[in-house]
């Protein structure tokens, strides 16, 4: 494994200090230490969001960004591909640990964000093979969404990722606070109760 794609793993273990709270199992660095992400086919990528079942989550609520950073400016960049909505998902599906209180909502890459993300990891080839030294970053977001009911004080979730139709899901995040996530964005109104959503 080249110094790119080492990069690009310790990255994306990285998104799990975005709260105090937030963990990888250790199972889950261990397959995430084979994954090539610029190997990865976007078609095949599916993003499992287990939170309270309470909680609806519409399309374009949740993305995947693939980026690069290095001291060469030019060089330095971040793409965020909006993921679909599929279905609710069947927990033994996913094989998640799901409370009776919680659903799971699983997004995809459509064939236009598929092919964006594509042309970002042959953008990052190309950079590396200019033997440009630099770091890639891979990390998924939950935006928004609505509460059935009065909003809750807090709002966490785990995001699980499948990078192929090969592999299972992987735990990327545990007991992420996306209302935290939402104020760091500095977009804490996106989370309503579902009945204002339509206003």
């Amino acid at each position: 494994m080249d110094n790119l794609i080492k990069h690009i793993i310790l990255i994306l273990l990285a998104i799990s200090t975005l709260t105090a709270c937030a963990g990888i199992p250790i199972t889950s660095i261990w397959k995430l230490r084979n994954l090539n992400p610029l190997d990865t086919d976007p078609a095949e990528i599916s993003i499992a969001v287990v939170t309270h079942q309470g909680v609806q989550l519409q399309d374009g609520s949740t993305s995947l960004s693939l980026g690069f950073s290095s001291e060469v400016t030019e060089h330095n960049f971040t793409d965020e591909y909006v993921a679909s909505i599929r279905r609710n998902a069947d927990p033994a599906e996913v094989q998640a640990d799901v409370n009776e209180d919680e659903a799971v909502t699983v997004f995809f890459l459509n064939p236009k964000a598929a092919e964006a993300m594509r042309t970002s990891q042959n953008r990052i080839r190309a950079i590396r093979d200019q033997q440009i030294e630099g770091s890639g970053s891979l990390s998924v977001s939950v935006h928004s969404g609505c509460s059935i009911g009065p909003k809750p004080d807090q709002l966490t979730a785990d995001i699980y990722v499948k990078f192929n139709s090969r592999d299972g899901y992987i735990l990327l995040n545990q007991n992420l606070d996306l209302f935290a996530m939402a104020a760091r964005a500095d977009q804490p109104g996106l989370w309503v109760e579902c009945d204002q959503e339509a206003h």
